[in-house]
């Protein structure tokens, strides 16, 4: 029921029943806000073994903050994720989240999107012993991540990519509204591989970036990336 404009403010506790943002919609002057303590005790989600913690789908203009997202170490189940192949989301905002125990495997993420997405910020969060820290894209370069803004994170000790942005293939959803070019920027964050990191064919670098599509929209994007910290891969990737 939240509407433009409104803020759901989160009591300090565990919550077990994740957090479904669907169909929820803001607008650019009147986000919607869904918040935790800033400074007591935290929100602290639990997650599931049936779903993902935080699930995005066609929703705009939402900004998420100050939660804990604890994975208790399951299998294949992420802490926050746009998902739905038919979905889509934009103008989210992912800031001051604590994100931890996501290593049951290499395929458990902190922050995934699986659905064209576009004009997100992620910010200030801290992302700890995740499988991959972030996963931004599909594999098969069908769910584009567009004009991303990804800036003072902390993300440490994961056992794959403590970030992938998939290449991008095939058309860019212009028709749902998004932008035919644009600008990502990741900028001022601190990556980690000292611990826990994959070895052999599994090692991953850092961080990785894909490519554009290779004509139409999309095709003239950037990416800008500077004034990171890069702390360690000793598997040599």
């Amino acid at each position: 029921g939240l509407q433009p404009g409104d803020t759901l403010l989160l009591a300090a506790g565990t919550y077990t029943q994740g957090l479904r943002v669907d169909n929820l919609n803001g607008t650019a002057a009147s986000p919607i806000i869904i918040a935790g303590p800033e400074s007591s005790a935290p929100a602290v989600f639990l997650a599931r073994a049936c779903c993902n913690t935080i699930s995005i789908r066609d929703s705009s203009y939402i900004e998420i903050r100050n939660l804990e997202l604890d994975g208790l170490n399951l299998a294949n189940i992420d802490a926050v994720k746009a998902e739905g192949d038919a979905g889509w989301s934009h103008h989210i905002t992912l800031q001051n989240l604590y994100i931890h125990r996501h290593n049951a495997n290499q395929q458990t993420v902190g922050i995934s999107t699986k659905h064209p997405t576009w004009n997100w910020i992620i910010r200030n969060n801290i992302i700890d012993s995740a499988g991959t820290g972030m996963y931004l894209g599909n594999s098969d370069g069908s769910a584009h991540f567009i004009n991303g803004l990804i800036e003072g994170n902390l993300i440490k000790d994961t056992t794959g990519y403590n970030i992938q942005i998939k290449h991008q293939t095939g058309s860019r959803p212009t028709g749902l509204g998004a932008p035919a070019s644009g600008t990502t920027i990741i900028r001022h964050n601190v990556f980690s591989k000292a611990n826990n990191y994959s070895t052999g064919s599994d090692a991953r670098p850092n961080l990785l970036v894909g490519h554009w599509p290779a004509s139409g929209s999309g095709s003239t994007d950037v990416y800008q990336i500077y004034g990171n910290f890069f702390y360690q891969n000793p598997s040599g990737e």
